[in-house]
């Protein structure tokens, strides 16, 4: 499963993670990667004029080793420098099927 979500906070400012596990007990920690572009990157008009939006900072952490048809919560966060941890929304998804079974119902 891939997370990825923008937020303000740089990698001078805070460490990216996620908080995740199987639902009802979230207890793993993984990485976040960041990234950025600026203005000077874009490859000309009008992404670098009329069409520029800063996109602050984009996130990405992969959750890995999933058990098939699992539910799982998972919660980003931000560890400041200063100490503190800033949270999102927690949310839930289900696991990938088994490998070969029906991944919908078929009437």
């Amino acid at each position: 499963m891939t997370v990825t979500w923008t937020r303000g906070y740089g990698i001078n400012d805070a460490t990216p993670f996620v908080r995740w596990g199987i639902q009802g007990q979230i207890q793993i920690l993984s990485p976040a990667g960041t990234l950025t572009f600026s203005r000077n990157t874009m490859c000309g008009p009008p992404a670098r004029t009329v069409g520029w939006r800063d996109p602050g900072f984009i996130h990405t952490s992969f959750l890995k080793d999933l058990w098939p048809n699992v539910m799982y919560t998972y919660q980003i966060g931000h560890r400041l420098f200063i100490g503190s941890i800033v949270w999102g929304h927690q949310y839930s998804f289900k696991g990938p099927p088994y490998p070969g079974e029906a991944h919908c119902n078929v009437l």
